[in-house]
């Protein structure tokens, strides 16, 4: 029997190591696309001083960006755990200090709601 179950760490493991190879890939071949652009554009502009040849750096650099970006992307999501938890460690210390501040105040406003639901209950029985 097929396991459909989404939500467990296996199936977490194998999809983000795809996630994570697949950025990297992109990642890479992005920047060796733009790296290439430029050298191209200095190589035929400046050097040789051929724009035509030179044509062939401008798609590259578009194309580069594009495979870079979405790399760069893709090696985001492949991380989305490990960066929710550190931005969960920085808040942590602040909510605390909020909870631990407020609680009195919740506290009396508490009490004050449990009087008016008890006088009510009162009135309602009379």
């Amino acid at each position: 029997m097929d396991n459909k179950e989404y939500l467990n760490e296996e199936n977490y493991q194998k999809a983000n190591k795809k996630v994570n190879k697949i950025g990297t890939i992109l990642l890479v071949i992005g920047v060796l696309m733009v790296v290439s652009a430029i050298i191209i554009f200095i190589v035929f502009l400046g050097i040789l001083k051929k724009p035509a040849l030179a044509s062939i750096g401008g798609p590259l650099l578009v194309f580069g960006l594009g495979f870079a970006g979405f790399g760069g992307q893709a090696k985001f999501l492949g991380h989305a755990r490990e960066i929710n938890a550190y931005m969960t460690q920085q808040r942590m210390p602040v909510a605390k200090e909020g909870v631990e501040k407020m609680a009195p105040s919740m506290g009396v406003a508490a009490k004050e709601i449990a009087k008016g639901v008890k006088e009510g209950l009162k009135e309602e029985e009379k």
